[in-house]
């Protein structure tokens, strides 16, 4: 059971949960893959690119909020993968993320850490400080207050992520207005593809 600002959303996590398992995503990516494999050798690499974000980029991004820390996400990240392979006509086994930098493409987990980041962002007003919760003039005091819990499903539903990675931003970050702040960290995800959500927590020298 997951809660978007108190309020249960059961339905959202299994229609999704059903978008996953009933491997919908994968098949519409494959299809996509297929089209890059045709164009492959008729069109640019600038239009190839152009191809991936309408018929690759355009499923990841859809609802990644709910979804993307979902096990399943790991198939999806090799089918995007293997499309930025066929973009730029590298071998089976080749190492994906300097491509990823080179075409500014971001990973799946990039995707859903700079979706959690906006939403915490975006309603940052909405959630409490933790200078309003106690008066301790701790170093943490300019975090975002997150309840405890000891369920697995809830450390892991989006809300709580959400407010973790953006605790670990440093407050000139945090402070940016909203359309300098996406800027500021989608340019830091496409230099720094992610292949792992926790991979973020070691990003140092923000500026």
């Amino acid at each position: 059971m997951y809660y978007y600002f108190g309020q249960i959303i059961p339905h959202f996590i299994q229609v999704f949960t059903v978008y996953l398992n009933e491997a919908i995503v994968q098949s519409t990516i494959s299809k996509g893959l297929f089209i890059l494999r045709i164009l492959r050798n008729s069109i640019s690499t600038d239009t190839l690119i152009a191809v991936y974000y309408a018929y690759v980029h355009s499923h990841l991004s859809y609802g990644t909020l709910l979804w993307g820390n979902h096990g399943s996400c790991k198939k999806l990240f090799i089918l995007q993968k293997r499309a930025v392979r066929i973009i730029c006509g590298a071998l089976a086994r080749d190492h994906c993320r300097p491509y990823f930098v080179e075409h500014g493409i971001l990973t799946l987990p990039s995707i859903y850490v700079l979706a959690c980041l906006m939403y915490v962002r975006n309603n940052i007003n909405k959630f409490s400080i933790c200078s309003q919760i106690h008066g301790y003039p701790t170093r943490n005091n300019s975090n975002i207050y997150i309840d405890k819990c000891k369920y697995t499903v809830t450390q892991n539903s989006f809300e709580i992520v959400s407010v973790n990675l953006f605790n670990s931003l440093p407050d000139n970050i945090r402070n940016l207005p909203i359309q300098t702040f996406r800027r500021v960290v989608r340019a830091r995800l496409r230099a720094n593809p992610l292949y792992a959500v926790d991979e973020f927590y070691q990003f140092k020298d923000w500026h």
